[in-house]
């Protein structure tokens, strides 16, 4: 563990859990800190909370992703490698495994070039462009075409029986871990493809999907610029997606964000106008007639955005 004095530095990316922090840093090794009841910290124990940064014992690693109480990783090797929670089959262990403190190998993958994760959903990304998914199934809104509640084992995502989500380069998972009803929800799952068009699927109460309805998707669904009777065009020019509670946020390539779903608490911010949301991307503004530009990454918390500019 750090001494209290000294500053975390060399740090390349972070995630957050519900209640955890993780820090990526550039010798390919990571730290954790805060809740580690669920063995989020990795470093073969179960407790309330570590108050500074320690080693996580797994080395070689280029991404790091956190669900609520789980991390799922990607080593350079094109590995994926889980612990914490396994409530839901979010490590890709047998649901008789209810947690992990050590990293395990999530078995049945290799080739991997992105990994992301949900409150109790993993998902990553074949050097192929397919993408797979485990964990929390509820309602069939994993997308892989079981009924199962949970799903222990990665799977294909599906657009239709016997046709897998293809040309996949990007990941993002919705945020949120509860409803007001008090109990976790199933999470939206947002894919960007080769061609700068999107794939969503998943719940979609707050047109968080961005396909122009409040349907829920049990498979991959195209967003849209426009709604119209028939055939309603694609929005695209799409390089960078993020997800947060019930909403998306994307950047085009010409550094523009657009973002869709609830804005109950502006996290759309568009035009200075308040919207209760959007059913298709809009344009996020800094004022009442110019919208943000200049953006080189984005992130997505459960009711809020941020954006990083080149300047």
């Amino acid at each position: 563990m750090r001494d209290a004095s000294t500053l975390l530095t060399k740090v390349l990316a972070a995630a957050c859990g519900k209640k955890f922090s993780l820090a990526l840093l550039s010798n390919g090794t990571m730290e954790h800190w805060g809740d580690h009841s669920a063995g989020e910290s990795g470093d073969g124990k179960y407790g309330s909370k570590k108050l500074l940064p320690s080693a996580v014992t797994i080395t070689d690693l280029v991404t790091i992703a956190a669900g609520a109480d789980h991390v799922v990783v990607l080593r350079a090797d094109g590995q994926v490698w889980a612990w914490g929670s396994n409530s839901m089959g979010q490590l890709g262990r047998s649901l008789g495994m209810t947690a992990s403190a050590v990293p395990e190998r999530v078995r049945g993958l290799d080739n991997i070039k992105a990994v992301a994760a949900g409150v109790k959903t993993s998902l990553a990304v074949r050097a192929d462009g397919t993408a797979w998914a485990w964990g929390d199934n509820r309602d069939g809104l994993l997308g892989v075409g079981s009924l199962a509640t949970a799903v222990d084992a990665p799977a294909q995502v599906l657009i239709s029986p016997g046709v897998p989500l293809d040309r996949v380069t990007a990941l993002a998972v919705g945020r949120l871990e509860s409803t007001k009803l008090g109990v976790v929800a199933a999470t939206h799952k947002l894919a960007l493809l080769s061609d700068g068009s999107m794939r969503t699927w998943g719940p979609n109460g707050s047109g968080q999907l961005g396909d122009g309805t409040t349907s829920a998707a049990t498979s991959p669904v195209r967003v849209i610029a426009k709604i119209l009777p028939f055939d309603s065009p694609l929005f695209t020019r799409v390089r960078a997606v993020a997800a947060g509670g019930f909403h998306c946020l994307v950047i085009r390539d010409d550094g523009s964000v657009f973002g869709w779903g609830d804005n109950g608490w502006h996290q759309l911010a568009h035009a200075g106008v308040y919207l209760p949301g959007s059913l298709i991307p809009i344009a996020i503004h800094v004022s009442a007639t110019t919208g943000l530009s200049g953006i080189m990454n984005i992130a997505a918390g459960d009711r809020a955005g941020l954006a990083i500019g080149s300047g």
